[in-house]
């Protein structure tokens, strides 16, 4: 890939908020169609995000249509066999991410094998062989994730996947009223060792306040926020349930 190409992709997301829009129609939302994710990426987009993450195949390729000139993350999701939530499993989803128009891949690359056998690793390099113009960006759990896709050549970093492997589970802050914290230190260590990759704090950061401390105090490239601002369901929730606390109290 040229480095023109990953300039062109990176460095707008620069000190940006990227938001996820995703809606899962198995919790309940009534807004999963593509017309309706793309509708709600174009807001977002519309009011300053510098990109959105989007999943599925039928998501991407309407918000690509809706927002030609948009920068998109592009994801698939399957599960592991203990139910765990697994992100671009194969390479049938990666081609037809890229096909369907995503600047950059976002793949579970922790240590866990795939159903299939592969290690993330593996299908990364299986991928990228056949994709020169798309960008790869790394989900991670550990500074050890982190260390092992960077090696392998991997675009940009994302925390996504820290609190939802089995050796990180245990590792979520409780926060009052979103129900865990971000992984802050992980972002701080990463941006501390791997200075010339783009970190991206993913994974829980909500607030204004934490955005703005995740790029301006912790060093990260940008942030990604998903739930506070796309999943009225959730949002909705929390508000519920600080007021069923104050009841309580």
């Amino acid at each position: 890939m040229t480095h023109s190409v990953i300039q062109s992709t990176v460095q707008p997301l620069k000190g940006g908020l990227i938001v996820s829009c995703q809606a899962e129609p198995e919790l309940g939302s009534k807004m999963s169609e593509p017309r309706d994710v793309a509708r709600m990426a174009t807001e977002v987009l519309e009011a300053g995000a510098c990109a959105v993450r989007i999943c599925g195949i039928n998501n991407i390729a309407e918000t690509k249509r809706q927002n030609p000139t948009a920068i998109i993350i592009g994801i698939t999701k399957a599960l592991y066999p203990d139910g765990r939530v697994l992100i671009t499993p194969n390479r049938n989803s990666i081609m037809r991410i890229a096909e369907a128009g995503a600047d950059i891949i976002g793949m579970d690359m922790t240590q866990r094998v795939r159903p299939c056998g592969r290690s993330a690793l593996d299908l990364y390099r299986l991928c990228k062989r056949d994709l020169k113009s798309v960008l790869f960006m790394a989900d991670i759990a550990t500074i050890v994730d982190a260390h092992d896709a960077i090696l392998a050549g991997v675009d940009l970093i994302g925390t996504t996947l820290s609190g939802y492997t089995p050796e990180t589970e245990n590792t979520l802050n409780k926060e009052v009223w979103f129900e865990h914290q971000p992984d802050v230190e992980l972002v701080k260590m990463l941006t501390s060792r791997y200075p010339n990759t783009p970190i991206i704090a993913e994974g829980r950061w909500r607030t204004p306040q934490q955005c703005f401390d995740a790029i301006h105090i912790h060093g990260a490239w940008a942030v990604c926020a998903g739930s506070q601002i796309t999943r009225p369901r959730m949002i909705t929730r929390w508000h519920v349930q600080a007021l069923e606390r104050h009841e309580n109290n």
